[in-house]
């Protein structure tokens, strides 16, 4: 038995003795699951990002109330014919489309049909200008 093993037991049974909690692997989550659920997202929007090429828009729409995976299900039939979808958290998504379209009646519409509002709204040349814009929001 090392002498890190040793500490830890010690400290095992004196927090036992004290009436403390006795935290195990499995309950510690925090910063590392958090940081990795950001990681995976960032790297998620940046595939979406890059499959895009030339300029393109953008909108992150929030819910106002929302069932799991309902909301970014809605946008997405709604956006399928011209755009993409993004599920950034449970009740935000991040709706990529063409130059082309107006995205202020975009964003308008998409909030007054479904129960939400639109955060935010830009426009983008390549995808290292989009994420730099999108990074507060994620």
């Amino acid at each position: 038995m090392g002498l890190l093993s040793k500490a830890m037991l010690c400290f095992l049974h004196r927090a036992q003795r004290k009436g403390g909690i006795i935290r195990t692997k499995g309950t510690m989550r925090g910063l590392l699951s958090r940081a990795s659920r950001k990681i995976a997202l960032e790297k998620n929007v940046m595939d979406s990002l890059a499959s895009n090429s030339g300029t393109f828009q953008g909108i992150i729409i929030e819910a106002l109330r929302y069932t799991a995976g309902g909301f970014s299900g809605r946008i997405f039939s709604m956006v399928s014919d011209f755009g993409t979808v993004q599920p950034l958290t449970p009740g935000r998504c991040l709706v990529l489309f063409g130059p082309v379209q107006d995205r202020a009646l975009i964003a308008q519409h998409l909030a007054k049909t479904l129960p939400g509002k639109s955060i935010f709204c830009f426009r983008a040349e390549n995808p290292q200008e989009a994420f730099k814009l999108l990074k507060p929001y994620l």
